[in-house]
């Protein structure tokens, strides 16, 4: 964890925990994790997706591949999901987290993505909170308009029409595409400070 969203959750309440292990080990005997509220951290890309995890039962939609995937990682960060889901606990996604969250309910990744690394844009959206605001982009790979899984609402896009942030309307999740915890604007602010404090409700921020 980078040492800035370990002093926002100290900040705000949180108290940082590392999750289970690829070979299992931090999920109790009933084969479920047991997070607080759930954090899906950026780093490398998850497997593009198309069909949600193995058990989802979903069709497979035909995706590009994917350089450096982390097939355990991805196992990992799909239990920790359906537990935070099966808890109703708040749900956040960062970068890869917004990937991997959308990965999950039957979503894909795009490979195109250009202009979106180490550079700040604003975000075009409906809501008063998010619109205009300016974030940071720090990813090769993103979700497009047909990209995103049947069951999430987006929230805000780039100017150039890649989501930014999304919810889902039945649970209390949700995604963004930059790292609140690289810089200190308003809006990074408050949105870990709704998060830590669980005020992630279904559909959105309240």
């Amino acid at each position: 964890l980078y040492a800035g969203r370990r002093q926002h959750g100290a900040s705000g309440g949180g108290r940082p925990e590392s999750g289970p292990g690829p070979d299992g080990s931090g999920i109790d005997p009933g084969g479920e994790a047991r997070p607080g509220n759930g954090l899906h951290s950026g780093g490398g890309s998850p497997e593009p997706g198309g069909s949600g995890p193995p058990d989802s039962g979903a069709p497979r939609r035909p995706t590009a591949p994917m350089p450096q995937v982390y097939p355990e990682r991805d196992a990992t960060e799909f239990a920790l999901i359906r537990a935070t889901l099966k808890r109703g606990v708040p749900l956040l996604g960062v970068c890869r987290g917004l990937h991997t969250i959308n990965v999950y309910f039957g979503g894909t990744i795009s490979t195109s993505v250009e202009s979106h690394v180490a550079v700040d844009h604003r975000l075009v959206s409906d809501d008063p909170d998010l619109s205009g605001a300016t974030v940071n982009s720090y990813h090769g790979q993103g979700v497009g308009g047909d990209d995103l899984a049947p069951d999430l609402r987006p929230i805000a896009t780039s100017p150039d029409g890649w989501i930014e942030a999304f919810v889902h309307p039945d649970h209390r999740v949700l995604s963004i595409e930059w790292h609140p915890e690289r810089q200190e604007r308003d809006l990074d602010v408050r949105l870990l400070e709704r998060f830590l404090g669980g005020q992630i409700a279904g559909g959105g921020v309240t």
